[in-house]
């Protein structure tokens, strides 16, 4: 199903195929790290075994970094990466991204867990502008030995957005494969 999808990265929409690719643009839009990605970035052609029509493939995204290392991503179900025609676009397109020194990778998906927390964290990608006001008492609350569910209890509705974005920006960092819970555990980044 084709989604457009904000990116806080890029700072608008994305056009993307569908939700699993919407799950992988969550994933890199969370990333620190990443600082551009895009949609259908390039399109391979080739011949294939002395056949006269030319094959092509569309690799599902690409991701660059801070170091500006290039990651070429196709996006498929695990059941999907195993077709003769999935198998031949991946051994096209990792040729082709070793020969301009770029990665790929092929991303299946998440647990239902983890994509069920980065979804709820998703609503909270764009830095509230009371944050600042909230930051220090709550990296303070976090290396005291404050749970989740002691900083989420607060009464005050601005405190508990600023502290679930700071989970989605990674300032602070929980286990976002489990489910969470009032007891999981956070640590502050940096």
């Amino acid at each position: 199903m084709p989604v457009r999808a904000f990116s806080t990265t890029v700072g608008d929409h994305i056009e993307l195929e569908s939700g699993l690719e919407h799950d992988l643009v969550r994933v890199l839009d969370r990333d620190p790290g990443v600082v551009w990605i895009v949609a259908q970035p390039v399109k391979l052609s080739w011949r294939h075994s002395g056949r006269r029509a030319e094959k092509h493939h569309t690799p599902d995204l690409l991701s660059v970094d801070e170091t500006d290392r290039v990651t070429v991503w196709d996006v498929k179900r695990p059941d999907a990466t195993e077709s003769e025609e999935f198998v031949l676009h991946r051994v096209v397109s990792e040729a082709a991204c070793r020969d301009r020194g770029w990665r790929y990778e092929v991303f299946t998906g998440l647990s239902r867990i983890h994509r069920h927390n980065l979804m709820w964290l998703h609503a909270y990608r764009r830095r509230p502008h009371w944050a600042a006001a909230y930051e220090d008492g709550i990296v303070a609350d976090v290396v005291r030995g404050a749970s989740l569910g002691e900083l989420v209890r607060d009464s005050d509705p601005q405190r508990v957005s600023a502290t679930w974005h700071l989970i989605w920006s990674g300032r602070l960092v929980v286990d976002l494969t489990s489910g969470l819970k009032a007891n999981t555990e956070v640590t502050a980044r940096g």
